[in-house]
Parts: structure tokens; C-alpha cells; sequence
């Protein structure tokens, strides 16, 4: 009798995991997971990085040198133009030349970041007087210029791989210039301390890298790439017009992130704030999987429109099944986590608010890109705009009855909010664009 059960059973089982496998080959799969990887590795071995450099070196070199490296993340996300989205969408389109809008995004990309390095290096004296001190280092000035373009260089060379189905190279990529910069930190402290050594550990690898990948990799597996690019301006007017768009919609996408940290701060205190980051730092974790899922459907849903639905589909498949095993996790054991920070870090209740978020985020993300890929300029800005608007607003009326917890509530209600608009709007303009979006999305559900 067992052996006839395992005769019935072996055939469904092969069946299965043979459908799995499949359906794991598909490109928007294949895409998110090597995505995926490369942001965790580069979490991973950044939060060993700045654990190491703070055992090392006093709280003022850590200051100072994170200072000076969110100021070139800071410059990077401002600055670039929109080139990054601009490029996924016409690089990933089948009827595009992908070479000429790679070309022309990389030849930009080194003008307009070593332009903004510069002047931000020139201008220190009055928009950040603490980092002025670095102009009087010529090493540390240099390495600040060349950091600056590598890496803006770096993420355009990204999204043309991704663009290109080559996200295998993004993830070693990845490993490539988080993995050294610890073990160069211990080398470089045996000769002295202070925040150079953290800059340049932390710096140099990135250096190395890009001008390995600009030199020898990419030439070789893109037939026609150079290192500084070349503008083709033809093509750099056809995605002028989408990628600012697209740059101010990211801006205001973003804007949350930058400003609940300093509402909490100027509003409550910053002790409060440093509860409620380290609660943002974990729920942030888990909005990974959105953040490079949705990355990867712009690729895919770019290069095959006529397939948009069937891709959003499988990514709501993949964000929510990758997610819901973490989310129970973090509902119930989520403050256990939080006590290795610190028992006054284990707030349950917070940590809850905010992960009852990840539904309408990861819902918003997904509307957010196809608004992208429907090249919705109009919708784009506006739907970013509301987002932003509905989590400050929210942020700040609630934190006068809630304290810390109006933070996180006016987050899960700005996004909330956002999502259930979309609904409305879809219902009163149910022949308009907006409702033909929702409604296939909503059916992939």
C-alpha cells in the first residue's frame, strides 16, 4: 500500500517542482532575486562595516565620515537627472537601440557628477560648514571627486545590465565593493587612526571596481560600450523629458524618508528618534522586496507592454509570498530583535503600526511603476506628490495625540490614504486610464 501511495505521490511532487523551477526562470524572478541579493550583501557587510569602524575609531570620525558619505549619496539622488529610470525604459524596450541610450546615459552620467562634486566641494563653506575641513585634505578631495562620479557611474551600469537581463552581474557587483572595504579598514588602522581611513576603506573599492567594469567588463560583454560614453543628442532629447519627470517624481517619492527623522527629532526629541529608526531600519529590511521587485518590472514590463499584467501579477505573487513569512515572523518576535538594541527599543506597538504598512506600500510601489511604464506624466507626479503629502501631513497632526507613534501611524495612514484615492478615483472615472491601471491590477490580485 505505501509503495502505490509513493507511486501516486512521486509523479505529482517531480510535477511540482518542476513547475517551480519554471516559473523561478522567468526573467522578472530571476531579476529580484539576484536584486535582492546584492542589496542584502551590501546591507549585510555595510552595518559590519560602520560596527567595525565604531569599535576602531572615536564617535566623531564615524560622524564625521558617514557625514561626508551620505552627503555624496545626498548629491547622487538629487542630481541625477532621472537618467536611471529614462534608461531602464528605453534601454529595456525591444524596438530600442539599447547601446546609444546606454552610451549617452553614461556620458552624462560622468558630466553631471563631477560637475555637482565640485561645486559642492567649492561651496562647503555655507551649505555644510562642519565638512569644510576636508577642503585643506587634497587626498580626501580628490578621492571625494572620484567617489562621486565612480559611483554615480556605477548605478547607471547597474540599470543597464538590468535592463539587459544581466542582473547576475549587479549582485557580484555588489559583493565586488561591499566585501573589501572591512578588511581594508583593519589594514588601514594599523598605520593610524581617524575618518580618513574610514572614507578611503570605504571608498577605494568602489573606485577600483568601476574603472575595472568601465575598462574590461562591460566592453567585453556589451559590444560598443566606452568608458566616458558618448552623447547622442537625438537620443538625450528623447529621454530628457522622461527622466526629469521621473527625477521629481522620485524625489517626492522619497521624500518621507528624508523628513520623518527630522519631524521626530524637531517635534518629540532626539532620543524618540533613535527608537523609531531602529524600527525603521527593520521594517525597511523587509520593503526590500518591493523596492527590487518593482525595480525589476520596470525592466520587464518596459521591454514587453503588451505583457504588463501577466509580469504585475507574477510580482505581487513574489513580493507577498517572500513577505508574509517574514511579516508573521517580525509580528511576533519582532521586539526580540529589537532588545539587542536595547530594551527601550523593544516597542511592539510601534514596530506593528509599521508593518501593517508593507500591504498599501508595496500596492503604491506597484501602481507607481506601472503609472511609469504607461509613460503617465501627469500621474506620476501627482501620485508621488500625494504620497509624500498624505504621510507628512499625517505625520504631523498625529504626533500631537499619539507622540511617537503618529510617526509611524501618519506613514501606514499616508500611504493608506493614497491607495484608497486611487480606488475612489478609478470608481468616478471608471472609462478614464486610471481605472483601466487599477482594475487589471487589481485582477492580478
Amino acid at each position: 500500500m505505501v509503495s502505490q501511495n509513493l507511486s501516486i505521490v512521486m509523479p505529482h511532487s517531480k510535477s511540482l517542482l518542476r513547475t517551480i523551477r519554471q516559473r523561478l526562470s522567468e526573467p522578472l524572478y530571476v531579476s529580484s532575486i539576484y536584486l535582492m541579493g546584492g542589496t542584502i550583501v551590501s546591507s549585510v557587510f555595510g552595518f559590519l562595516f560602520w560596527l567595525i569602524a565604531a569599535r576602531l575609531t572615536t564617535t566623531s570620525d564615524v560622524g564625521l565620515a558617514t557625514a561626508i558619505i551620505s552627503s555624496i549619496a545626498l548629491l547622487t539622488g538629487m542630481f541625477d537627472c532621472g537618467l536611471g529610470p529614462s534608461l531602464i525604459y528605453y534601454a529595456s524596450a525591444k524596438h530600442q537601440n539599447p547601446m546609444g541610450f546606454i552610451k549617452t546615459a553614461i556620458g552624462f552620467g560622468w558630466i553631471v557628477s563631477s560637475i555637482v562634486g565640485i561645486s559642492y566641494l567649492i561651496g562647503l563653506p555655507f551649505w555644510s560648514p562642519a565638512l569644510v575641513e576636508i577642503q585643506q585634505n587634497y587626498l580626501i578631495t580628490v578621492i571625494f571627486v572620484v567617489f562621486t562620479t565612480i559611483n554615480f557611474v556605477l548605478g547607471l551600469q547597474d540599470v543597464a545590465m538590468l535592463s539587459l537581463r544581466k542582473t547576475q552581474y549587479v549582485f557580484w557587483r555588489n559583493v565586488a565593493c561591499n566585501t573589501p572595504p572591512t578588511l581594508l579598514l583593519l589594514v588601514f588602522y594599523l598605520f593610524g587612526a581617524g575618518y580618513e581611513i574610514i572614507f578611503l576603506a570605504y571608498t577605494i573599492p568602489n573606485i577600483i571596481v568601476g574603472i575595472i567594469v568601465g575598462l574590461f567588463i562591460l566592453p567585453r560583454y556589451l559590444k560598443g560600450y566606452t568608458f566616458f560614453g558618448s552623447i547622442n543628442f537625438n537620443v538625450a532629447s528623447k529621454m530628457t523629458r522622461y527622466g526629469l519627470v521621473n527625477h521629481v517624481s522620485n524625489l517626492l517619492w522619497g521624500l518621507p524618508n528624508y523628513v520623518l527623522p527630522l519631524i521626530t527629532v524637531n517635534l518629540i526629541s532626539p532620543e524618540a528618534t533613535g527608537y523609531f529608526f531602529v524600527s525603521w531600519t527593520v521594517v525597511n529590511f523587509i520593503l526590500i522586496i518591493p523596492r527590487t521587485v518593482t525595480t525589476s518590472l520596470f525592466a520587464e514590463g518596459s521591454r514587453q507592454q503588451g505583457a504588463l499584467w501577466k509580469t504585475t501579477r507574477q510580482a505581487l505573487i513574489l513580493i507577498f509570498g517572500l513577505s508574509l513569512p517574514l511579516l508573521v515572523g517580525l509580528w511576533y518576535f519582532g521586539t526580540v530583535l529589537l532588545g539587542l538594541f536595547g530594551k527601550g527599543y523593544a516597542d511592539e506597538t510601534l514596530l506593528r503600526i509599521l508593518l501593517l504598512s508593507f500591504v498599501p506600500f508595496s500596492i503604491n510601489s506597484i501602481y507607481f511603476i506601472i503609472l511609469r511604464i504607461q509613460s503617465s506624466f501627469i500621474g506620476i507626479i501627482c501620485f508621488a506628490g500625494t504620497v509624500a503629502i498624505s504621510v507628512l501631513v499625517g505625520a504631523v497632526l498625529l504626533i500631537s495625540s499619539f507622540g511617537l507613534y503618529g510617526i509611524a501611524l501618519g506613514w501606514l495612514v499616508g500611504h493608506t490614504t493614497t491607495m484608497v484615492c486611487v480606488v475612489v478615483i478609478a470608481i468616478v472615472k471608471s472609462k478614464k486610464t486610471t481605472y483601466l491601471l487599477l482594475g487589471k491590477m487589481l485582477k492580478c490580485l
